[in-house]
C-alpha cells in the first residue's frame, strides 16, 4: 500500500509539480506541487496517507522534514505570485510540520530508536530553511503582512533549532550518562565477582581451618593414645623389673638356703667323722 501511494505521489509531481534548486549554493533540485495547481489537494492527501503508513517515529520525522521543505518551496511560490495571505496559512502548515517533526523524534527516543542521523539532517536542513526565510524578509517587495508571517516562520524556525540543540545536548548527557551507568554497572558486576571470589576463597579457608582444625584433634587424641601406651608399657616395664627383682630375690633366698643346708650337711659330717674317731678311740 505504502509503494502505491509512495508511486502515486511521484506521479502528481510529474503532472502538476515544480522543480527548482533547493537553495541558491546547491546544485540539489526539489520538486513541489503549486498550491494553484488542481492536483494540490490530492497531493496533500498523499503525504498524509504515506505518513500514517509510516510506523518508525524516525522515517516519520524525516517524511514530516520534507513535508516542511514542501510548504516553504510552496510559500515562496505564492509570494512570487503576489498571493500573500495563501502564503501565510502554508507557513502555518509549515510550522505544523516542524512541530510534527519535534514530536516523533522524541517519540522514537522513548522507544529506543536511533535517531541521531535524523536529528544531524534535520539540523543541516533548519539551517538551511533559516537561510531561505532570512532571504525572503529581505525581499524589498514583501508586504508588511507577509512579513508578518514569515518572520513568524523565521522565529518558529530558530525556536526549533535551538530546542533541537538543547535536546542533543540532554541527548548527549543521556547518553553519557548511560555510558557511565553502564561503566558503574560494569564496576559493580566486577566487585561482585571480585566479592563472590572473596566469598568462595574465604569459604574455601574456612574448610581448610576446619580440616586442620579436625586434623589438630586426631592429632591431639593420637598423641594422648601414645601417651596412655606409653603410660602402659612404662607400668608393664615397672612390672617386669619387680617381677625380675622378686625372681633374682627368691632366687638368692634359695641359694642362701642352700648354702645354710650345706653348711649344716658339713657341720654334720664333721660331727660325725668325730664322732666315728672317737668311737674307734674307745674301742679296747
Amino acid at each position: 500500500m505504502k509503494k502505491f501511494v509512495v508511486g502515486l505521489s511521484t506521479f502528481v509531481l510529474m503532472v502538476g509539480g515544480t522543480t527548482i534548486h533547493a537553495d541558491e549554493e546547491s546544485e540539489q533540485e526539489q520538486s513541489f506541487v503549486n498550491p494553484e495547481s488542481e492536483v494540490y489537494e490530492l497531493s496533500r492527501m498523499i503525504e498524509d496517507a504515506e505518513y500514517d503508513l509510516t510506523e518508525v517515529y524516525g522515517e516519520k520525522a524525516l517524511l514530516q522534514d520534507e513535508f516542511s521543505d514542501k510548504r516553504l518551496l510552496e510559500a515562496q511560490a505564492l509570494i512570487e505570485e503576489g498571493k500573500h495571505e495563501e502564503a501565510e496559512e502554508i507557513l502555518e502548515d509549515y510550522e505544523n510540520h516542524l512541530e510534527e517533526v519535534d514530536y516523533n523524534i522524541e517519540q522514537a527516543k522513548e522507544n529506543n530508536e536511533d535517531v541521531s542521523d535524523v536529528e544531524e539532517l534535520v539540523a543541516e536542513k533548519s539551517e538551511k530553511r533559516s537561510s531561505n526565510l532570512e532571504s525572503m524578509l529581505e525581499r524589498e517587495d514583501l508586504p508588511e503582512e507577509a512579513k508578518e508571517g514569515v518572520s513568524n516562520a523565521l522565529a518558529n524556525q530558530e525556536e526549533a533549532m535551538e530546542n533541537f540543540k538543547v535536546a542533543q545536548e540532554k541527548a548527549e548527557e543521556a547518553r553519557e550518562n548511560a555510558e557511565q551507568g553502564q561503566e558503574n554497572r560494569e564496576e559493580a558486576r566486577e566487585n561482585a565477582e571480585q566479592g563472590q571470589e572473596n566469598r568462595e576463597e574465604a569459604r574455601e579457608n574456612a574448610e581448610q581451618g576446619q580440616e586442620n582444625r579436625e586434623e589438630a584433634r586426631e592429632n591431639a587424641e593420637q598423641g594422648q593414645e601414645n601417651r596412655e601406651e606409653a603410660r602402659e608399657n612404662g607400668e608393664q616395664d615397672q612390672e617386669s623389673v619387680e617381677q625380675r627383682e622378686e625372681v633374682s630375690e627368691e632366687g638368692a633366698n634359695r641359694n642362701e638356703d642352700s648354702n645354710e643346708t650345706q653348711a649344716e650337711n658339713g657341720q654334720s659330717g664333721s660331727q660325725g667323722e668325730e664322732n666315728r674317731e672317737q668311737g674307734n678311740d674307745n674301742r679296747p
